[in-house]
């Protein structure tokens, strides 16, 4: 699943609140607010004090989006976050130097 809180930031923007406003009304972290803006996971008792001070549901704040291609490719052009699972990226790794090994002996053959 992937969380995208591309909601978030345009409630703020409809409040004309800042990033750094809304952390400083909820007492909120800069490094939470930065692992929002990359997209990562942050406890659900935080998005409930966003909640609070923007007088809003958690829905109106993040999206859950399934991990699929096209899922992916939506949130990116929504500028969204996606960071592919660690078994993700040893796979799609390994598929890339397979492909960059069989390239590699082609050209010396």
């Amino acid at each position: 699943m992937v969380a995208c809180y591309k909601k978030l930031w345009k409630l703020l923007i409809d409040k004309d609140m800042t990033k750094t406003g809304l952390r400083m009304a909820s007492g909120v972290s800069s490094s939470t607010i930065a692992k929002m803006t990359r997209g990562d996971d942050i406890k659900v008792s935080i998005l409930v004090r966003l909640c609070e001070v923007l007088g809003c549901d958690i829905g109106d704040i993040i999206q859950i989006l399934p991990s699929t291609e096209r899922k992916i490719a939506d949130c990116k052009r929504k500028n969204c976050v996606y960071k592919p699972s660690k078994e993700q990226n040893t796979s799609r790794r390994t598929a890339a130097t397979s492909a960059t090994n069989s390239n590699v002996g082609r050209a010396i053959a």
